[in-house]
């Protein structure tokens, strides 16, 4: 269980990848095979498997006896794309799409003589200033992002003996800011933006530049999106993590 699954209804305990059979398809198009390793444990169930039963409890009435049988149904569906494509081909190097006919090789370089849907398609998209901007009451520009040693966001890392690697969340900061703010490395800080509050240890590093905070969200503990505001990117809607105008102040 993740804080995110806690949220939910219905939890639908899903076996990991080497305890299913399947494929994944990687940057290069490739589909590739992967082979049950061991039985997953207790309730969890293969993908396919939990998500026919819902679609069937929806009244999809599919029935589909294995993965190689919705890899065969996608090959029908789109024919251009995979219809070349069976678990009996993928063998250990797999196949890269598109693969339109069992004799086709697959395609290792797209676009190799012209592009698949006509001629590209280019779109600039113009500039727009963020409405996050640094002030007198909010002068440091705190960026969120990842750590090194955990896998996106931790949920599975943290599990690992790779939390021993990076145990803590740390708010990483200048010398000259450390030196202004008064704070020192392991000090207690509260870090505030114009939507929330949190508090978090110190770490003084040459990694950042003057006037630039960072900090992980791989720690629930820290709260880090407390501090992230409302702004959405215009085409993604994916939030203005990257952007937050923050005040710091060491905790007495």
């Amino acid at each position: 269980m993740t804080d995110t699954a806690a949220f939910a209804h219905l939890v639908l305990p899903s076996a990991a990848a080497l305890e299913q059979e399947g494929t994944f398809t990687n940057g290069e198009r490739r589909i590739q095979r992967v082979r049950q390793a061991v039985p997953p444990p207790g309730s969890a169930r293969a993908d396919w498997s939990v998500v026919q039963d819902v679609a069937n409890a929806l009244g999809a009435n599919w029935t589909y006896a294995d993965p190689a049988a919705v890899m065969d149904e996608i090959a029908r569906a789109a024919p251009k794309l995979f219809g070349g494509v069976s678990y009996a081909r993928l063998g250990n190097e797999g196949l890269q799409w598109p693969c339109p006919t069992p004799e086709h090789p697959g395609t290792a370089c797209v676009h190799a003589d012209g592009f698949i849907r006509g001629r590209g398609r280019l779109v600039a998209v113009d500039y727009v200033p963020s409405p996050e901007q640094c002030s007198e009451d909010f002068p440091l520009l705190l960026i969120t992002g990842r750590v090194l040693q955990h896998y996106n966001v931790g949920t599975m890392t943290r599990r690992t003996p790779n939390s021993e690697l990076v145990s803590a969340d740390f708010l990483e900061l200048t010398p000259e800011d450390a030196q202004s703010a008064g704070i020192r490395s392991g000090e207690r800080v509260r870090v505030s933006s114009r939507y929330g509050s949190i508090e978090v240890d110190a770490l003084v590093s040459q990694r950042v530049t003057p006037g630039t905070l960072f900090l992980s969200f791989h720690f629930p503990e820290s709260r880090t999106n407390v501090l992230t505001g409302p702004h959405l990117d215009s085409q993604s809607d994916c939030p203005e993590y990257k952007l937050t105008a923050v005040r710091i102040a060491a905790v007495a």
